[in-house]
Order: C-alpha cells, then structure tokens, then sequence
C-alpha cells in the first residue's frame, strides 16, 4: 500500500552567504523566483532519491525557460545539504529540511514552491497492517491529518519561541 500522508511545500536551500539568501524587504527574506534559478550552481538528488521533485523542478525551469546549471547529482538529501552548506551549491529540497545545517543554509520560499509540493509516502503490505503495524499506520495517518511541525515551512524552534 502507498499513503500519501502529506504534501510538504519546496524551499531553496541557499548557502547562507549566497546574494539571493541576503535579498530581505522590510528586514523580511524575499521568496526565490524561479527565474532567480537561471546559471545558479544547482545540487540535485538523483530521481531514484526524489523523483517527483526532481521531475518537476526540471519541468518547471523549462517551462519558465530557465536553465539551472546542474554541478551535482547525489544519491540522499543529507548529501545534498551537506554540499550546500559547503558552498557548492544551491537546491530545491522538502520543508521539512527546514534547519539541517541552519548555521550555514539559509531556506526561502520558492514562488512556485506549490507546484513543486513533496509528498510523504507511507508504504506498508496491505496483508501485514494488523495488530501493531495497523495501530502504527492508524497513528501515522491520524499524526498526518493534523498540523504537524514537519508539514510547516517554519522551524519547531521558532514556533515555540513566540
């Protein structure tokens, strides 16, 4: 069985000292176009990895005529944030992401981040979902339909500071 338990908005995960990460109005960060992608050094997970989000990232950049400049393909998200933290990089990533490496990526809003929303999958065998494992999917599903700090694009910390 395939659940999708949540969708999960896009964010650009930026170096924090990258010029679109400094972008600020009002002393608020500015959202990242998709134009603002165009002949940026782009780090992306493999399609085995993330397949609609690479899909659609790529679909979405030709269709707006950007091309993104592609320097690294990685097999795991973790990956992905290390080499942006390390400067090698931009990407596209799930909210829930949201903090990884905080002292050195900075996280903004795509403008057609909802187009590019990330679904959380929970994959079970329908003839094992009893007993335990039918009271764990029951939990997930429940957990899902509710606000959760994961299915947010603001991070757990500073929700709980105001």
């Amino acid at each position: 069985m395939f659940d999708t338990l949540q969708h999960e908005p896009a964010m650009v995960a930026l170096p924090i000292d990258h010029p679109l990460a400094q972008r600020q109005r009002r002393g608020k960060p500015l959202p990242i176009q998709i134009a603002d992608l165009e002949g940026e050094p782009m780090i992306l997970v493999r399609r085995p990895g993330a397949p609609g989000l690479y899909a659609n990232l790529l679909a979405l950049c030709a269709e707006q005529g950007v091309r993104p400049r592609v320097v690294a393909e990685v097999a795991r998200m973790l990956t992905n944030l290390n080499l942006v933290a390390a400067g090698t990089g931009i990407s596209v990533v799930p909210s829930s992401m949201l903090g990884v490496h905080r002292h050195a990526i900075a996280y903004r809003p795509l403008v057609d981040g909802g187009r590019l929303n990330v679904p959380l999958t929970l994959v079970y065998r329908a003839e094992d979902n009893v007993g335990p494992t039918a009271t764990f999917t029951r939990l997930l599903q429940t957990l899902a339909g509710e606000k959760h700090p994961a299915a947010t694009t603001e991070h757990p910390q500073k929700k709980a500071a105001r």
